[in-house]
């Protein structure tokens, strides 16, 4: 039975889980198609790209995106610093906070935040468009 809607997909849920001799919800395979099912209803009605980004919102980030929203975040510490943005110090606080006694450590992650925002500041002007300060 081809599956058309949400109402669709529960009757189809619930007659896998009923019949003892399909692959039940229990069983990865059954899960499998659930899941293709469900993203063929989405791909029909929205198109695939909208699909792919509707799954890729429970896949949990990969190494890359990890250090991205990590590089991410320290911008943000770094833009919302009062009086203004000070490297040395969010070096300082990072380090402290993480417990790390490696003074060597120090001067790598100010090296880094510096880099970061180098960067930040080539895109910026690549773009057109200009970093704002946070204000927290």
């Amino acid at each position: 039975m081809p599956i058309y809607t949400l109402s669709d997909l529960g009757r189809e849920l619930l007659r896998r889980d009923a019949d003892p001799y399909s692959e039940g919800i229990e069983d990865i395979s059954g899960c499998q198609y659930i899941a293709a099912e469900l993203f063929g209803l989405v791909e029909r009605h929205h198109g695939r790209d909208k699909a792919r980004s509707v799954f890729a919102n429970f896949a949990p980030p990969g190494p890359r995106r990890l250090r991205e929203l990590k590089n991410l975040a320290l911008l943000d510490r770094l833009d919302m610093m009062k009086p203004g943005p000070n490297v040395q110090r969010l070096a300082r606080e990072v380090i402290k906070k993480n417990g790390i006694t490696n003074p060597s450590a120090l001067l790598a992650l100010d090296k880094h935040i510096r880099r970061l925002r180098t960067k930040r500041k080539q895109r910026a002007k690549r773009w057109g468009w200009r970093p704002r300060r946070v204000t927290p």
